[in-house]
């Protein structure tokens, strides 16, 4: 091969590839430019569906681009309204079967790739309404859709998506919540639970007004920061930022970054004991620390960065 065909591969090669990203990118500027308001379109189809949740364990929702909002129900029965900037065909229609103990909630047959490229002219949005009465489990999961949770009192919910935002807002969850994303961002605003585990690789995790017993939050680029009260902090980044504000003291918080800063911000306190190791970064305290010691208290802090700095402050 000479090289004059060599560079001309090399040419369609890099042609296909910034086509396949710039596709993409258009995508996403479409998605935002194009963002309306959930379950209010001013043209197409809308579609109610009803399932009793009595004797219900499980509700489960797989989708692929929808968006997904959850609120909470007075009613009797899960109801679910779907929203379309389009007349909704046969094959566009929601499936909701129950099956035993479970709710599943679904779309027949769906050619992921293709649902998302063709929804450059089509919008839709599912919103379902949970009753008071239903406590169990909840699972969401979807490819670029946002799914949006608001004031529902949960036993443990499960939530994952490729590059769809999750958010959470005034909800109680007796035992866990656990939220997966790739690129997409995760909000909690007054959420409370007994453990939250959430796992990112470039999107960012914002948690405000949280009051959790254990918390593991992961990420490798995005920042991660948390405001609120907790117990037991596990929190990991690469080179994404972690600040963690506190209300009231804890009983650990370990934290480790690559590149970004550690803050973190705490009341007057009984007293904490810090271990750290940072190779090109600095460590600034509020607290006078005595070989890594702030009075005679029992809460334990363990930090780990190699070129970020560490800050504690107080309140």
């Amino acid at each position: 091969m000479n090289k004059k065909t060599l560079v001309s591969i090399q040419i369609a090669v890099w042609s296909c590839i910034i086509i396949f990203l710039l596709s993409v990118f258009i995508f996403a500027l479409y998605r935002e430019f194009n963002h309306e308001e959930m379950a209010s379109f001013t043209s197409g189809s809308t579609i109610e569906y009803s399932e009793s949740v009595s004797d219900i364990k499980d509700i489960t929702v797989r989708l692929v681009s929808e968006d997904i909002q959850f609120v909470t129900s007075e009613g009797k029965e899960l109801k679910i309204v779907q929203n379309a900037s389009y007349n909704l065909k046969e094959s566009d229609k929601l499936e909701v079967n129950r099956t035993g103990n479970n709710i599943s909630i679904q779309k027949p047959n769906v050619n992921h790739v293709f649902n998302m490229f063709s929804s450059f002219n089509r919008r839709e949005s599912i919103v379902i309404y949970i009753p008071l009465e239903y406590e169990n489990e909840l699972r969401v999961k979807t490819v670029s859709g946002t799914i949006c949770l608001d004031g529902i009192n949960l036993s443990q919910i499960e939530c994952g998506s490729t590059s769809g935002d999750i958010e959470m807002n005034l909800m109680d969850i007796e035992n866990e919540v656990i939220l997966e994303t790739v690129s997409g961002d995760i909000k909690l605003d007054e959420v409370k639970s007994n453990k939250i585990d959430i796992n990112t690789t470039s999107g960012g995790i914002k948690l405000r007004d949280n009051k959790v017993k254990f918390i593991d939050a992961s990420t490798t680029s995005g920042d991660v920061k948390f405001q609120g009260l907790g117990n037991y902090f596990k929190i990991n980044t690469i080179s994404g930022k972690v600040e963690i504000e506190l209300e009231e003291m804890f009983e650990e918080i370990t934290s480790s970054s690559v590149s970004g800063d550690i803050r973190i911000k705490i009341p007057e306190n009984d007293g904490f004991r810090l271990k750290y190791s940072t190779t090109s970064g600095e460590l600034k305290s509020d607290f006078n620390l005595d070989a890594g010691e702030y009075k005679t208290g029992s809460s334990k802090i363990t930090l780990r960065t190699t070129s970020g700095d560490i800050d504690i402050e107080k309140k």
